[in-house]
């Protein structure tokens, strides 16, 4: 009778600690949502602008300063002019957790040479190539290296 009792009071435990985690989203959580979608909706207003590699203007853009003036102009976070550079300012996720506003990272042998910017958990926005223009693209074409996170407490001015 003794082990029921404690086995059920380990039950009702579990079950109101789950309960207690698995609440509605917080304000906190709504709020980088919000970025989130400001950083992806502000990337698209950009499809069609063509690459030039060290753009970083609405006139032309390479990879890098799609994401930099992205994040600077709808999130007021700053992040370099260098995919390398914003591989090492971001919280690497498991790639089936991406979210949209999470960065896609290409690199070959350690040398990070693509970023762009998740749309969801299937589709991208980037600047491609000299020649391209900037696009929505297909996670499962592409298949990015690895997932970052903008931690976006830490680089909002």
């Amino acid at each position: 009778m003794h082990i029921k009792k404690i086995i059920l009071a380990l039950l009702l435990t579990v079950t109101v600690f789950t309960a207690i985690n698995s609440v509605a989203p917080t304000t906190a959580d709504a709020a980088v949502t919000v970025h989130r979608m400001k950083v992806v909706h502000y990337a698209e207003k950009f499809i069609g602008t063509p690459y030039v590699l060290g753009g970083m203007s609405r006139r032309s853009f390479d990879c890098s300063g799609l994401v930099a003036y992205t994040f600077e102009h709808a999130a007021h976070i700053y992040l370099p002019h260098k995919a390398a550079r914003q591989a090492r300012m971001v919280k690497h996720i498991k790639r089936s957790n991406v979210k949209a506003g999470d960065l896609l990272f290409w690199s070959h042998y350690g040398y990070v040479y693509h970023v762009a910017i998740a749309i969801s958990h299937a589709q991208f926005i980037q600047a491609p190539e000299p020649g391209g223009r900037v696009e929505i693209s297909t996670i499962s074409q592409w298949h990015p290296s690895f997932v970052g996170r903008v931690r976006h407490h830490a680089y909002v001015y």
